[in-house]
Formats: structure tokens, C-alpha cells, sequence
């Protein structure tokens, strides 16, 4: 599987089925399912990683409470998980990216685009991480060297754990997932939603 650029043209498909996918589909129970819920005025409000959304379906529009539209590739990710959310409760259980079927084909993006990324920001960035995570709304556990919990949609959570290495042992870590994430998003999405983090982070971190 090849690497996606933010923005990339071939993106444009994408974004256009699941807009048609979204409007085909009957949107009070598509809200719901997500754990969202539509306003008066026909808006649907999503939080995305500590910023909330109005998407319009009618207009085909996203933005954030700025008015600012998300870069494509976070608009298709908010789209396919109104598309995909079953309303089915978490299953409470922890599970790994490996565990997840299907994962297999992509362990190796998952580990390159997500797992070594966030294991070098945390190795060069500790002091820093702890703001940056609380600005995508990452909540501290106690857990290992660092752990967040991070609401990435109102049904997906991701936790993110991170142990510091020693002279015999490197830095290390991993994202585990509620054993229920393929009832709101499919496997593709789940490396592309750890992406975003990952993007998220490294621009808060940018900022600081």
C-alpha cells in the first residue's frame, strides 16, 4: 500500500462518494449511530479530536467552529465514520492493531506512518507532550512512562501508550483500540485516524 498525500487529487473520488453515500442515507439515524445528534437548522456537530465540526450535508460542507474547512483527508475521515458508526456499545475490552481483522496487510504502514512517528516525538518532545495531547483532547492515565486516552470521534477512542528506553532496552509504544472500533470505522480508516493524530500532534507541537 502505497503512502497518501494530504490533499492529493485522487482524493477528490473519495470525498465525493461518501458526501453522496452520507446524503443517500436516512442522516437522524446516521447521528445517532455516531453518538451525535442534528441541530434545528439541519447541521450535524461532530468532535474530532477536541475541535468540533458542523457538517452540512445539504451544502456538502465541513468546518470548524472557526469557519475553517478541515484539509480533505480529515473531511473523508468524518464522513466514513458517519457513514460506517453501527451504534453497537463498546465491547469494553482492549485489543491491539494486530488483533484487529484484517490488520495484517497493514501492520507495516501502521507501524511506519503511526507507531515509529509517535515513539520519535515522544522521545524528542516529552516535556511538550502532555500540552500537546490535552489540545486534542488526549486525557493523561496512569499508566507506563506516558499513556492518553483520546476521543478521536464521540465512539472511537484511541490510547496511546509510551515507554522511554534505556541503554539496554529502546523507546517504545503502541495505540490499542476498544475490540468494537470496526463497528464505527473499517481497517484502512483505523491506520488514517491514527495518522491524523499523529498530524495533530506534530502540529501542536510545532506551535509550542
Amino acid at each position: 500500500m502505497t503512502q497518501r498525500k494530504i490533499g492529493h487529487a485522487g482524493y477528490r473520488p473519495a470525498l465525493e462518494l461518501a458526501w453522496a453515500q452520507l446524503k443517500r442515507s436516512n442522516l437522524s439515524d446516521r447521528v445517532v449511530d455516531a453518538g451525535a445528534k442534528l441541530t434545528a437548522d439541519g447541521a450535524i456537530p461532530l468532535r474530532c479530536f477536541g475541535r468540533d465540526y458542523s457538517i452540512v450535508a445539504d451544502k456538502e460542507e465541513i468546518c470548524d467552529e472557526t469557519g475553517a474547512e478541515p484539509h480533505i483527508g480529515a473531511r473523508i475521515l468524518m464522513l466514513h465514520y458517519l457513514n460506517a458508526a453501527s451504534g453497537l456499545p463498546a465491547k469494553n475490552r482492549e485489543t491491539g492493531f494486530a488483533q484487529i481483522p484484517g490488520a495484517t496487510a497493514y501492520l507495516a504502514p501502521f507501524n511506519g506512518r503511526v507507531v515509529y512517528p509517535l515513539t520519535g516525538l515522544f522521545d524528542r518532545c516529552g516535556a511538550e507532550m502532555a500540552d500537546a495531547f490535552a489540545r486534542v483532547g488526549g486525557v493523561k492515565k496512569d499508566f507506563a512512562t506516558q499513556c492518553y486516552e483520546v476521543r478521536a470521534f464521540p465512539r472511537v477512542t484511541l490510547t496511546v501508550i509510551y515507554w522511554r528506553g534505556d541503554e539496554e532496552v529502546s523507546s517504545g509504544g503502541q495505540v490499542v483500540f476498544d475490540e468494537g472500533i470496526t463497528e464505527y470505522l473499517p481497517i484502512e480508516d483505523i491506520v488514517i485516524t491514527c495518522e491524523e493524530l499523529v498530524r495533530r500532534l506534530r502540529e501542536h507541537l510545532s506551535q509550542a
